[in-house]
């Protein structure tokens, strides 16, 4: 039916493009028919070839039978696309989770650090402290040591040169400032007035 148009096509056409175009259509329609007569023939020897005809119901058997693999193998693609989500979800979650861990480590070394500076900080400041007091207790004995030595020289200056000699001389008592200075023999006894202290160089 095709071709026998083409053909009346041709003939109406006044313009080269129209038969140009009544051509094309003639040879897509012959091309057609060529193939639907190629078809009937291969039908045809199917029908005449047991073996063919064998091969065909085999192969679709075997279609049949890839069917439910296909749809299977359809279903587990679907389930892997369904579960590519969820495993990235697991996967965010677990870097998250490593983040949290790595950031936790290092908060707690930070503060361990921190701790560890913070007892330097204070060992030093004890040292410090121990050392002041050390000192300070140190020059108040040198200080309470120097005092006494002066004193002592002091006294054994008044008691010695003065008061010792003078003793001697006379062999009684000398007033000298706030103290009384008693000379027996070699040895001089110095009488606080105030304090009552008696003291022997």
């Amino acid at each position: 039916m095709q071709v026998e148009n083409a053909v009346k096509a041709a003939r109406r056409a006044d313009s080269l493009s129209d038969v140009v175009q009544a051509v094309g259509e003639y040879a897509a329609a012959s091309e057609k028919s060529l193939q639907l007569a190629r078809l009937s023939e291969i039908q045809g020897l199917l029908k005449n070839c047991q073996e063919a005809v064998a091969e065909v119901y085999a192969t679709e058997a075997a279609k049949e039978k890839l069917e439910p693999a296909s749809a299977q193998v359809a279903k587990n693609q679907e389930v892997e696309r369904a579960k590519a989500p969820v495993q990235a979800a697991v996967t965010t979650a677990s870097n998250h989770e490593e983040d949290f861990a790595r950031l936790t480590t290092a908060r707690k070394e930070r503060e361990k650090q921190a701790k560890k500076r913070r007892m330097r900080k204070r060992t030093k400041q004890q040292e410090r402290m121990a050392k002041k007091k050390a000192t300070l207790k140190l020059r108040k004995l040198t200080e309470h040591q120097w005092r006494r030595e002066t004193q002592w020289q002091f006294d054994v200056y008044m008691g010695t040169n003065e008061a010792k000699e003078e003793g001697r001389q006379k062999g009684g008592k000398r007033r000298k400032g706030n103290k009384d200075l008693e000379v027996q023999g070699e040895v001089c006894i110095i009488k606080e007035k105030e304090t009552g202290v008696v003291a022997r160089r």
